[in-house]
């Protein structure tokens, strides 16, 4: 009878097990992925540019930059641009080696300037825009900030529970991206000495997982990205350290995970449509291209 018993009692279990799983599957497969790309049509202004060219100007830039300087060849030229569309280091190794005549990417690495000079070209960086780094929660989640340090506690996994920060009692799920993404590097900067835990792995092996939006998630991508996601009313921007990444504090550097996206040029170069194209960006029709691709202008 006790055996019985005994092995009612783990047939029972088994099955309550079995039940936990399913319902958990479900649960999971019921929380919806945050998507990071973007649909994104190419920016328009409202009247004929004032600055029209029909020579060529070779350009290329980072991945997430491209639709931006798409609309820039889009409004200033007659003809066909001759548009590339490389990650930001090999944009920059086709500028210095004279395959492309302007480039767009966040500001170089002091490494890349100096391998520049070292290949005897001189170049001009300019500020045409704002773009910051940040960090995003599920919409009901009532935390409205963290502090850099809490951040490293989280991904070094000092961290794990929202209650530990005055939130619920909720396990946080910390999101990070695949290896070579801009923003794990942005965010491993962030981490400076402090090492961070193994990343939630997707169905890929080895692979990080894409962000899904449970009520304990915390990630992390480009405020670009995150303005553009279909998705986006679902999530809830964090302060860093008490700023909130408005455009006004992203424009005025005060959110401290922002910088200057920029146009960088041969100083040297005999193209005659880049002095007159780099002003007109500076511009207000530029500028207020800057501002429909996503990004934030420079006025």
């Amino acid at each position: 009878m006790t055996r019985r018993r005994a092995a009612f009692g783990v047939l029972i279990f088994s099955i309550l097990s079995l039940i936990g799983i399913a319902a958990y599957r479900a649960y999971d497969s019921s929380i919806d992925i945050v998507s990071t790309s973007i649909s994104h049509s190419i920016a328009t202004l409202d009247e004929p540019a004032t600055l029209q060219m029909d020579t060529e100007l070779r350009m290329d830039g980072a991945t997430a930059l491209l639709p931006m300087y798409l609309a820039f060849a889009q409004a200033t030229y007659s003809k066909e641009s001759m548009i590339n569309n490389s990650t930001a280091p090999e944009a920059f190794k086709r500028l210095v080696n004279g395959d492309v005549d302007m480039i767009f990417i966040a500001e170089p690495s002091s490494e890349q300037l100096l391998w520049a000079l070292d290949q005897g070209m001189q170049l001009e960086l300019h500020p045409i825009g704002r773009e910051a780094f940040v960090f995003f929660v599920n919409a009901d989640n009532p935390i409205d900030g963290l502090s850099t340090e809490q951040i490293r506690d989280i991904y070094s996994g000092k961290i794990t529970n929202w209650r530990e920060l005055g939130g619920r009692n909720k396990d946080i799920k910390a999101y990070q991206r695949y290896v070579e993404s801009a923003s794990q590097k942005a965010f491993l900067r962030i981490m400076a000495e402090a090492e961070p835990m193994a990343p939630i792995l997707g169905e890929e092996a080895g692979v990080a997982a894409d962000y899904k939006n449970y009520a304990g998630a915390l990630g992390y991508a480009f405020r670009y990205f995150v303005e553009l996601m279909p998705d986006g009313s679902q999530l809830k921007l964090l302060e860093l350290d008490g700023v909130y990444p408005s455009v006004e504090n992203i424009r005025n550097g005060s959110y401290s995970q922002s910088g200057y996206i920029y146009a960088v040029v041969d100083k040297n170069s005999r193209n005659r449509n880049i002095r007159p194209l780099l002003k007109w960006i500076s511009a207000e029709q530029g500028q207020e291209l800057v501002e429909k691709t996503g990004y934030v202008s420079l006025r």
